[in-house]
């Protein structure tokens, strides 16, 4: 013990821990930029990767073709505005790479608007309106039905009742000349008024429903039929202004050829001139 207690003790090395340079750090190899549609490199044929927005990492390169194809397509299912942005960091293009603001035919000028129309919206208020036409209808002959079964039920028991009333003060006279009778009479007065009351009832409650439900079905074909009607009536209206316009622009060129024609014919006659003499 004493003699590995005085031999010279050696120094400990500290342990170092080697940091391992990341990929892609200065020195190392770095991965080439991809396209983001296509994840394809670069291409030298005019069709370079480019950033035209905002977007970073490896969604900031993209091929030209690519992005004109990508443009095309939010143009024809969102809408010319969709088109002049990124959908990912909805920064809008460069100005190398914006597309045109205006519509390039009506095609695209009538996809564009039945676009930013919101055509869940219109179709629950017109489903709406209809139903509340169908309901309106309804409870008006609803009502007129209720009211038709009442006097249909009261014409029909008025024979009844006035049996009744004719019966009823001999009913009372024999029922109080024979006393064991009395009970079973009430009984059977109290049974007519009971079911003639019943009768008017169930007529009126039948009357009631068949007329809510043919109310309704009207109610619903007329706001079809008025649907119909406007659609049809829009239709026509379009056409009319259409033809309208179209008129107009061909009797507008055929204006500004008259006009034209002296000119071209004057310019034609002077060249000819000039050639002539030199």
């Amino acid at each position: 013990m004493e003699v590995a207690r005085l031999l010279p003790r050696r120094k400990q090395r500290p342990l170092r821990c080697s940091r391992a340079e990341p990929h892609g750090s200065s020195g190392g190899p770095r991965d080439p930029p991809l396209c983001r549609i296509c994840w394809e490199g670069d291409e030298a044929d005019g069709n370079g990767l480019v950033a035209p927005c905002a977007c970073s990492g490896s969604m900031r390169h993209v091929h030209v073709r690519c992005l004109g194809h990508w443009q095309q397509q939010l143009r024809v299912q969102k809408g010319i505005g969709a088109s002049r942005r990124c959908d990912v960091c909805r920064a809008p293009w460069s100005k190398a790479f914006m597309p045109p603001a205006t519509p390039r035919d009506w095609r695209e000028a009538l996809r564009g608007f039945m676009g930013r129309v919101p055509w869940g919206a219109v179709l629950e208020c017109w489903r709406f309106g209809i139903l509340l036409a169908g309901a309106m209808h309804g409870m008006q002959a609803g009502v007129a039905g209720f009211r038709s079964g009442m006097r249909w039920a009261a014409g029909s028991s008025r024979a009844n009742i006035e049996g009744l009333a004719r019966w009823a003060p001999e009913v009372a006279l024999a029922a109080g000349t024979l006393p064991p009778l009395k009970v079973p009479m009430a009984l059977c007065l109290g049974a007519c008024v009971v079911g003639l009351a019943a009768q008017a009832a169930l007529m009126s409650m039948v009357c009631a429903y068949t007329g809510t439900v043919v109310g309704f079905a009207r109610g619903v074909t007329q706001s079809l039929l008025i649907t119909v009607q406007l659609g049809s009536c829009l239709v026509q209206r379009g056409t009319i202004v259409a033809s309208t316009l179209a008129g107009g622009a061909f009797r507008g060129t055929a204006a500004a050829g008259r006009l034209a024609a002296p000119l071209v014919l004057g310019l034609v006659r002077t060249l000819a001139l000039t050639r002539l003499f030199n």
